[in-house]
């Protein structure tokens, strides 16, 4: 099983504005964390949702941008093979 990180550039409203993947995915889930925490360090007010799975992150408590994070897992044969190499919209880390 593999997992993707992906994330998602909301205004203030909610309105989505952009999104991709963060790497190319990830075999443990361990490394998929790893990949958010490190997404998230330039992010100084970030909370996270447990009920839903995922993080969201600001420049500042006023900011009217946020990004939402999260982690997909992924079936094997989805992810081969590799998960975002023909999503244009995907950073490779």
């Amino acid at each position: 099983m593999t997992y993707r990180v992906r994330w998602q550039l909301v205004g203030r409203s909610g309105q989505p504005l952009d999104s991709g993947c963060v790497g190319e995915g990830f075999c443990a889930y361990g490394d998929a964390v790893a990949a958010v925490v490190e997404f998230l360090q330039p992010y100084p007010a970030v909370r996270r949702c447990p009920a839903e799975s995922y993080w969201l992150a600001r420049r500042s408590h006023e900011a009217d941008l946020a990004v939402w994070i999260w982690i997909e897992r992924l079936e094997i044969e989805t992810a081969a093979p590799a998960v975002c190499e023909n999503d244009p919209r995907c950073i490779v880390a």
